[in-house]
């Protein structure tokens, strides 16, 4: 027992000692896993494409590597070819985060293949990010629906107004700013005790 007691009470120490170290040590950004690590990757992701940052930019995102980073960068290379397919209404943000027509009659074959290969692009970020919060080996657990899901809320979220987003249902909405709320009304004064 006493040797338990002693050696217990040297790694409380040794922790102690570690602890006190470590304060002036710069702390590394705390990854996240599950939803809040999906949610943290696709807005930073988003915000990558969307604004053409810097290059050096990608190396911020939290799991930035491994193959986000080149289908991040096709992406990017590739957004000024699809950014005025967007503007003009003939390509919307679907439901599950992928590039879709809104009328597929009208497709030619260059607008076709572009959204063939972004789309290829954002399911292999997809994966990829799966795997870095956690879900990536999990076979019992398919992580990839709630993967589309919050990446196509941070597609939508981000685009500017005008642009079409789809809807869970398959239905097409032009996005609008956010109505502005009205400006509360002032309570009707009633006359007092001694005015009635």
């Amino acid at each position: 027992m006493r040797f338990f007691v002693s050696r217990a009470a040297a790694a409380i120490s040794l922790t102690s000692v570690l602890l006190a170290a470590c304060t002036d040590a710069p702390l590394a950004p705390s990854l996240q896993t599950g939803i809040s690590g999906t949610r943290l990757e696709a807005d930073q992701v988003v915000q990558l494409v969307y604004t053409q940052e810097p290059e050096a930019a990608i190396t911020r995102l939290p799991y930035h590597g491994g193959n986000i980073t080149p289908a991040v960068q096709r992406m990017r290379a590739r957004w000024p070819q699809l950014k005025p397919y967007l503007e003009e209404g003939a390509v919307g943000i679907g439901s599950r985060g992928l590039l879709s027509l809104r009328e597929p009659k009208s497709a030619d074959p260059v607008l076709s293949d572009l959204l063939h290969r972004e789309n290829n692009d954002r399911n292999a970020l997809y994966v990829a990010s799966r795997g870095d919060v956690g879900h990536g080996d999990d076979h019992r657990d398919n992580w990839t629906p709630t993967t589309e899901l919050i990446f196509a809320e941070a597609w939508a979220a981000q685009a500017p107004e005008g642009w079409w987003v789809q809807d869970s249902y398959g239905n097409w909405q032009r996005k609008q700013t956010p109505a502005q709320a009205p400006a509360p009304q002032a309570a009707p004064i009633l006359p007092s005790a001694s005015q009635r």
